[in-house]
């Protein structure tokens, strides 16, 4: 008899960069030595990225400088049951192509958690090599974000910021 057991790898929610209208926070698996954002910025560094990094660069920090975390500057990737989002902003909010997608999650008008990423060549996240692993685990890292969040084991402060707690970890 075959036992159907789910493997859990488990991940902490560390603050990344805070700006007046936005905490960015990432996520560190605890089998991995660096947190998902910083392993997009380090994939990406490379020359051929440098136009599509700057502008996700500076769309971070204009949305948390200046504007906030508002929705519609986000793209929406959500897929089964997951709340995923991505950078840069939909096309009609830039006015250059860029191909590069950074995942995240937009918690709330001043709170978002950056993931990973990659060089999306196809029409859909799902379609295409380079961003499907990024886009399924921003997903399922959505889902357990969100239900840590309904079991009150992530809470939030006045200013909407995250009360991270030692012992609170995801189980993905």
């Amino acid at each position: 008899m075959l036992l159907n057991l789910k493997v859990y790898r488990f991940a902490n929610i560390i603050s990344s960069y805070r700006f007046k209208k936005i905490t960015y926070y990432t996520v560190k698996f605890e089998d991995e030595e660096v947190p998902l954002f910083l392993q997009f910025l380090n994939k990406h560094k490379g020359e051929q990225y440098a136009e599509n990094l700057a502008i996700i660069r500076a769309w971070l920090q204009k949305l948390g400088e200046e504007i906030g975390a508002d929705e519609r500057y986000f793209r929406n990737e959500a897929a089964r049951g997951g709340d995923a989002r991505a950078l840069p902003p939909p096309a009609k909010y830039i006015n250059v192509d860029c191909s590069l997608r950074l995942y995240c999650m937009r918690v709330n008008a001043r709170v978002v958690i950056l993931f990973n990423g990659g060089d999306k060549t196809a029409q859909t996240a799902q379609d295409c090599e380079n961003v499907r692993p990024h886009f399924l685990l921003a997903n399922k890292l959505t889902q357990a974000i969100d239900q840590a969040i309904k079991d009150r084991e992530i809470r939030f402060k006045d200013n909407d910021d995250l009360i991270l707690d030692e012992g609170t970890t995801l189980a993905i």
